[in-house]
């Protein structure tokens, strides 16, 4: 397609095709006459609306250009959505053959995608980080999250479970907790507020968590409390009283009876 012909025929070249920008209408063989012959037959009216070289024209065939751009992105991503999804068909399909399982387990893999993208399109949530050490001695993070959906119900999943490689101090959780979100590109501007064990690393004001609000589990500070308190004689006579009142069960209930 020549380029004078989209100002003086409204003919333009759309997925290798001569297309009519006014009609949509295609021309099989790409002439120049066989586009005038078209262009005066059905829309001769068009050469005394918008009279040619005049701005009026001109602002026509860019209208009529922009319309069918928008056409063929909408068609275009209709199109890539509608492969995406027979591509994954297709996969499900292949794993349940390859371990030779029956093919109605697709409707339950199907259930468990459309609970899963239910989970998924959520408004905001937030999460907790918790950290521990296994009877194999292999340090794991779990990474907790609770979603706020649009009719402001929420729902709490445990997210995934990190395996720590080394260390275990703040700075190496928080690196494998940034490297989990970038593999799996966790919308990290719906995270509202996070969980930790208070962890300089997870606090810092440069590289830590910043701009939503941060929470920390207040069991570690108390036992940072309890070791430095000297709570010795108070817990000496709280222990007495509670086993005096534990020991008979008429102490229990005469007790119960002041409460």
């Amino acid at each position: 397609v020549h380029t004078e012909w989209v100002v003086d025929f409204f003919f333009t070249k759309s997925f290798s095709k001569c297309v009519c920008l006014i009609c949509r209408s295609t021309i099989a063989v790409p002439k120049k006459g066989n586009v005038e012959r078209h262009f005066w037959t059905v829309h001769k009216s068009y050469d005394t609306d918008f009279p040619p070289k005049s701005e009026l024209r001109n602002r026509k065939v860019n209208e009529l250009k922009s319309q069918s751009t928008r056409q063929q992105s909408f068609f275009t991503q209709h199109t890539s959505k509608a492969k995406a999804a027979t591509e994954a068909s297709f996969r499900v399909c292949h794993a349940i053959v390859k371990n030779k399982n029956s093919l109605q387990d697709g409707e339950m893999v199907k259930e468990a995608f459309v609970e899963a993208a239910d989970s998924l399109n959520c408004e905001f949530f937030s999460l907790q980080l918790g950290e521990s050490t296994d009877v194999s001695d292999t340090a794991k993070m779990c990474v907790f999250i609770c979603m706020v959906f649009s009719d402001i119900t929420a729902k709490e999943e445990l997210l995934t479970v990190l395996f720590m490689k080394e260390q275990t101090r703040g700075e190496d959780i928080f690196q494998t907790f940034k490297n989990f979100i970038e593999k799996t590109e966790l919308p990290m501007y719906k995270l509202v507020s996070i969980t930790t064990d208070g962890a300089p690393a997870m606090v810092g004001r440069d590289d830590a968590f910043p701009d939503f609000l941060n929470y920390h589990c207040i069991i570690h500070q108390q036992a940072l409390c309890a070791k430095m308190l000297n709570m010795k004689e108070i817990m000496d006579v709280a222990t007495k009283i509670a086993c005096s009142i534990r020991a008979r069960s008429l102490q229990r209930r005469l007790f119960r009876a002041h409460l």
